[in-house]
């Protein structure tokens, strides 16, 4: 943006009609009680008021008028104030040998002073900027090394430094305005808001202008002036473009810190309300082999003498669940399995289920690894009270020398558990949809920031 306009005359200004000095073609001057500058549409003379009021030639630079995507002198009501174009600069910054031009709209209201409406032309978005009453403090040891800025309450992070340079301009002006102009542009934003701080150096220093920014909808800026069709499109993420899913991100957040107390009591009652009992729990149950048929046949599968428990269901009133854990030992680059069947010794009905557990480790390329399932636990969801027979059947591997390493077994029956997939079942679910609605925000952050000095991966 621009250095900040001077405070206008709070006296309103009717138009002035002259014609330029240079082409004779005619120039009106809405705000001739604060102009120092005008700058011809048609012929590029850039035209200053002397002492007596009257215009004189300043300079003359012969180009043919731009296009603008507003013109010149065109009315807009924002924030229920109506202001008018009084001047137009065109203006872009060059970055890896990529020209990004912008255009700068000059509002004017002879009440409320000067405005900015900026339009990118490189992505199509708008923002609306006014001067800033006081300046921030740098954190660094200038603008460029500030990584963020703060002002009323609001921290602002640096988005770019660039080079402006002013390639365009037309209309009236409270300074002196000329193509070819530059300034450094340090650019913080705290969407919808933005902060601008802009560097101009003068023969007797450098000069500071300081300008505040917010987002403006395309669709609000035409309906604004009236225009008929669609404003330019937008492409990608203006730096000062409001997060679409930010709020609802927000939202979610806030919920789920309502939900996890609310979780944590469940689980509370839940574990609370389990009558958890041990029927079984066996420590290195010595195995015997099963005598083979034929002594000298070598099989690759040891099988044990069965064991076979009692289970006394009788003390409840009403189904349980059973967990049953299992293991064998030792687990050294081999398996152990085992079949069970528990067996109602009133209804005649059974349950089945089977259980193995392996470990399995050695080195690879330098490297030592170590994998398998030294434990293994089966759930039956819901048995009904009774007495019941459980009959245990193990295996092994057994070696090609006929060696069996797994000597032993060890078991533990339990009614009524803590079922542990019940308690953190739901937090993956209670997590799933503000995770993903964060993902969603950080991608539109990411290419936000994929213009800016400090851009964003997807890794981050």
């Amino acid at each position: 943006m621009s250095a900040d306009p001077a405070s206008a005359s709070a006296k309103a200004a009717a138009p002035i009609a002259i014609d330029c000095p240079a082409c004779g073609a005619p120039l009106s001057l809405h705000t001739f009680s604060t102009v120092r500058h005008v700058v011809c549409a048609y012929c590029g003379s850039s035209i200053a008021p002397d002492e007596h009021g009257a215009l004189r030639l300043v300079e003359r630079i012969e180009r043919r008028r731009q296009p603008t995507v507003l013109p010149l002198y065109a009315r807009g009501t924002f924030d229920g104030i109506e202001f008018e174009i009084v001047g137009i600069v065109r203006r872009q910054c060059v970055v890896e040998g990529v020209a990004y031009p912008w255009q700068e709209f000059l509002l004017f209201n002879p009440y409320e002073g000067f405005r900015w409406l900026i339009h990118s032309e490189s992505d199509g978005g708008w923002s609306l900027g006014e001067p800033l009453d006081g300046a921030p403090m740098p954190t660094g040891f200038g603008w460029q090394d500030s990584a963020t800025l703060r002002y009323a309450d609001r921290k602002y992070q640096h988005f770019q430094t660039v080079v402006a340079v002013t390639i365009y301009a037309e209309g009236e002006f409270p300074w002196q305005v000329r193509a070819g102009d530059k300034a450094v542009m340090h650019d913080f934003v705290a969407p919808p808001f933005g902060l601008s701080v802009e560097e101009t150096q003068l023969e007797d220093g450098t000069d500071l202008a300081f300008t505040r920014t917010r987002h403006l909808d395309p669709d609000a800026v035409w309906r604004a002036f009236g225009r008929d069709g669609e404003p330019p499109a937008v492409s990608g993420v203006p730096p000062l473009a409001p997060n679409p899913h930010a709020a609802t991100t927000r939202f979610l957040w806030r919920s789920l810190a309502v939900f996890l107390p609310l979780w944590l009591v469940m689980v509370m009652v839940y574990v609370g309300t389990r009558d958890t009992r041990t029927l079984l729990s066996r420590a290195d149950v010595d195995l015997a082999p099963v005598a083979a048929k034929a002594p000298n046949a070598l099989s690759k599968v040891q099988i044990f003498e069965p064991i076979v428990e009692s289970v006394d269901l009788t003390t409840y009133d009403h189904p349980v669940p059973l967990e049953f854990r299992f293991t064998a030992g030792p687990l050294s680059n081999t398996w152990a399995f085992a079949e069970m069947m528990l067996v109602d010794e009133n209804a005649h009905e059974a349950y089945g289920f089977s259980a193995e557990v392996d470990e399995w480790h050695g080195v690879s390329g330098g490297e030592s690894w170590r994998e398998g399932t030294q434990v293994r636990t089966i759930v039956l969801p819901a048995v009904p009270p009774g007495r019941y027979s459980l009959q245990i059947a193990p295996q092994a591997e057994r070696r090609r020398d006929g060696t069996v390493t797994v000597q032993r077994i060890a078991y533990v029956l339990e009614a009524d558990p803590v079922l542990h997939r019940y308690i953190w079942l739901p937090l993956p679910l209670l997590f799933l949809v503000p995770l993903w609605s964060t993902l969603r925000w950080w991608q539109f952050e990411v290419r936000r920031w994929e213009a800016s000095d400090h851009p964003k991966t997807s890794s981050e």
